[in-house]
């Protein structure tokens, strides 16, 4: 179904949050994709099927989600998925409402529906190895209590970050890695001071840029704050750095 949205029919606020289709061409937008749902989107990857579309969701408390188009080619019209684990880091993708009030609310349906909540999912690459490689930013004293009591499930790593309350400290963030041929979503590196030189601070992944040549993940900091080692000693303003993983090393 097509999914129209007027300003005379809905509030003006539900007109943004939408992931919008431009001709690169013309440099003109044609639509908005009103079916790939209403929230924060950051990143997204769209598949060589011409349907398939991973969008990551920078907000905290954010869902995981993926838009599967009725017609290869066409993204106006499909079915928007959220992530949920089942058994252990492998999850299913839980399949949301299509009507109109369902996809301006898609995060509260996805969370209604036991999807799992994330702290800011930011941006995602596919490597040489058939991985995507995720983003999760994550974010300062956040609370999550209203997304639990919708019925959404905090991602496993972040429970050793919960402060009590509904509030979680994630500070640092780190790099996630999904497997899209059997949904297996978990940690590869957590951001924090490293291990050998203490005056290193990966903080707050955000943007990614993949060398496939080479074989090496370029990510950049987006730091949320300035304590925990996130800016380098000595410093008072905001210093965001870059950082280059070998994912050829284990």
């Amino acid at each position: 179904m097509t999914v129209h949205v007027h300003h005379g029919d809905v509030p003006r606020w539900a007109n943004y949050g939408w992931m919008v289709e431009v001709d690169i061409q013309s440099k003109k937008a044609i639509r908005k994709n009103y079916a790939m749902g209403r929230f924060m989107h950051e990143g997204n990857y769209c598949m060589s099927d011409q349907k398939t579309v991973y969008l990551m969701d920078d907000d905290g408390p954010g869902a995981f989600f993926k838009f599967v188009a009725d017609k290869a080619g066409s993204y106006e019209e499909g079915q928007l998925y959220a992530f949920k684990f089942a058994s252990g880091d492998r999850g299913e993708w839980i399949p949301l409402p299509r009507e109109r009030d369902s996809l301006i609310y898609a995060r509260d349906m996805a969370f209604k529906r036991g999807a799992n909540i994330f702290i800011r999912m930011e941006d995602i690459e596919l490597g040489n190895d058939g991985l995507f490689y995720i983003t999760e930013t994550g974010k300062d004293s956040i609370n999550l209590a209203g997304a639990i009591e919708l019925g959404g499930k905090v991602a496993p790593w972040l429970e050793k970050h919960h402060l009590g309350n509904g509030v979680y400290d994630d500070t640092y963030g780190r790099l996630l890695t999904f497997n899209p041929e059997t949904n297996q979503l978990k940690v590869y590196l957590e951001g924090g001071e490293a291990k050998t030189d203490k005056s290193i601070h990966l903080s707050n992944p955000d943007n990614l840029a993949l060398d496939l040549k080479r074989n090496q993940l370029v990510i950049h900091e987006d730091i949320n704050g300035l304590s925990g080692g996130r800016n380098p000693k000595g410093t008072s303003h905001w210093i965001n750095e870059i950082y280059v993983l070998d994912l050829s090393i284990a």
